[in-house]
């Protein structure tokens, strides 16, 4: 029967499946069990009944009643699915995740890895970022302090050596109770790879790919910069020399370079960082939540500003502290040079200011900058209740004495969006929200410890940052990207609070246009 089916399609299947790209219809009928006399024995033998001829005019036996995966299936046999198989091997949380970088050098790697890092240990896995780079700098270098691109590559043994040096590192990581460990190398082979999956697999440790390929030359050349710029194989050499040093050990790699395929498992493929991105075998709720995360991924610095509003006075109608906020940040949103792309939550004192602030923009011309509401609203923690909690929550799931309410862990799963959202866009960003979503989404752009900085009196270094996001809507906390290494450094910017019957005119201008039925875009 399928015999004849296949039969109707004709010509060469190898060259029809080349053609398109993917296997051809015919070509995956003939994968299917051949429907013979001793297939429908035995069928018929495990109780399925048997096969009859078709009559014209009627439904063919093998046909499906209701359509669906079971179409040009002719007995149980046919129902083997090997893509379900699959994916319910991979969908289960084994406990211990390996992110295991690939790419040619000056492909954003360290990048992704510093990202992913900050991301995951933010949304409560036990992570940590591994550098075979670091390894290999610690362990050896020529006597001028570097190595040239020819002795790095020649040295081919002792990369090797330290790369699985770091993987007995990763091992005993996870057996002190890590979950997601970050593997930073070129991992440039497929022998290679597969000698990785062969160490940690019988760790109970699952493995996906994930490759950094470019295709703009300017992304590549502006990575190239950075690179040489940041990475101590280069230290004493002026730019030109360390470029022309970079580029010759880039073109060693090529050499023997070999891009992920489906041989290599589960694995995650960028091009220029997302502008085409392809997953296979992704399941699993670990690993799910890194694709779209690298999908709002970018090489552009801009600064992010977070402004707590004040809170709500005890019968939750301040209106004239929350005209005082929108008007101080209405005026210092005026003074800011170029686009500036405002995010706010959906609690109206918020609102108001981010209108206020967008507002402004729109007078200037600027009308793109119209706030964005997304998911910021104020937590049920004693930050947004206008103070600090006696109690700081001691673990990423406490909901306090009650058991009730909403936990850190809470809160983090309700700001993912926003975190996407800000990761996503181009210009400087304004983030308008209570004290709890800014420092949650402060402790996330600055690396802190998620419960110590969600407390004004938290003891790390950056402390003054958390107390301007308590302190009513009288500072903002500016975060400005780095030149020379990842990251932010991090200040405080006062605002101009007008008193009660005071204030610029134009201020009081947008505000009564607010009053009066403008919104939000």
């Amino acid at each position: 029967m399928l015999q004849s089916l296949q039969s109707l399609f004709g010509g060469s299947t190898d060259r029809r499946s080349e053609r398109l790209g993917f296997p051809s219809t015919a070509s995956l009928l003939d994968q299917l069990p051949k429907d013979t006399k001793a297939s429908r024995d035995r069928h018929a033998h495990k109780g399925g009944g048997s096969f009859k001829k078709s009559r014209p005019g009627r439904r063919p036996s093998w046909a499906p009643k209701h359509g669906g995966d079971t179409a040009l299936m002719a007995g149980r046999a046919y129902e083997k699915r090997p893509d379900i198989a699959a994916r319910s091997e991979l969908t289960a949380d084994s406990g211990r995740l390996l992110l295991v970088l690939v790419g040619l050098p000056a492909r954003g790697k360290s990048l992704l890895s510093h990202k992913l890092e900050l991301f995951l240990a933010w949304r409560g896995w036990k992570t940590k970022a591994f550098s075979a780079g670091a390894k290999r700098r610690d362990g050896s270098a020529s006597a001028a302090g570097r190595w040239t691109a020819e002795s790095f590559f020649a040295n081919a043994s002792a990369r090797e050596t330290a790369a699985f040096a770091v993987l007995a590192e990763v091992l005993a990581w996870f057996d002190g109770g890590g979950e997601i460990a970050i593997f930073d190398a070129t991992n440039s082979s497929a022998a290679r790879r597969q000698k990785l999956v062969d160490y940690v697999a019988p760790k109970g440790v699952q493995v996906v790919f994930i490759e950094s390929i470019v295709r703009s030359p300017t992304l590549l050349f502006q990575m190239m910069k950075k690179k040489v710029a940041a990475s101590p194989d280069f230290y004493g050499l002026d730019e030109a020399a360390a470029m022309a040093d970079l580029k010759a050990r880039i073109e060693l790699y090529e050499q023997q370079y070999q891009s992920c395929s489906e041989a290599d498992g589960a694995y995650i493929k960028l091009s220029d960082l997302s502008t085409q991105v392809v997953a296979h075998r992704i399941y699993g709720r670990m690993a799910s939540e890194v694709l779209p995360f690298l999908l709002s991924l970018h090489f552009v610095p801009r600064p992010i500003y977070l402004v707590s509003a004040p809170p709500d006075g005890a019968d939750g109608s301040d209106a004239a502290a929350r005209d005082r906020f929108a008007a101080s940040l209405a005026a210092w949103a005026d003074k800011q040079d170029g686009e500036l792309q405002v995010l706010s939550s959906t609690h109206p004192t918020a609102r108001h200011a981010a209108a206020a602030a967008a507002a402004t923009r729109e007078r200037r011309g600027e009308s793109k900058d119209a706030a964005h509401l997304v998911e910021l609203g104020p937590s049920a923690l004693a930050q947004d209740r206008g103070r600090s909690s006696p109690t700081p929550p001691r673990h990423y799931d406490d909901r306090g004495e009650s058991g009730g309410g909403e936990s850190v862990g809470d809160l983090v799963r309700r700001l993912e969006h926003s975190v996407l959202e800000i990761e996503s866009r181009l210009a400087p960003v304004l983030v308008v929200a209570h004290a709890a979503p800014c420092r949650a989404l402060r402790a996330y752009l600055l690396g802190l410890p998620l419960l110590d900085a969600l407390n004004a009196g938290s003891a790390d270094d950056n402390a003054d940052g958390a107390a301007a996001l308590a302190d009513g809507g009288h500072a903002i906390v500016e975060l400005r990207p780095l030149d020379a290494k990842l990251g932010f450094e991090e200040h405080r910017v006062p605002l101009k609070v007008p008193a009660a019957a005071k204030g610029n005119s134009s201020d009081h201008a947008v505000l009564a246009s607010l009053r009066s039925g403008g919104e939000l875009a």
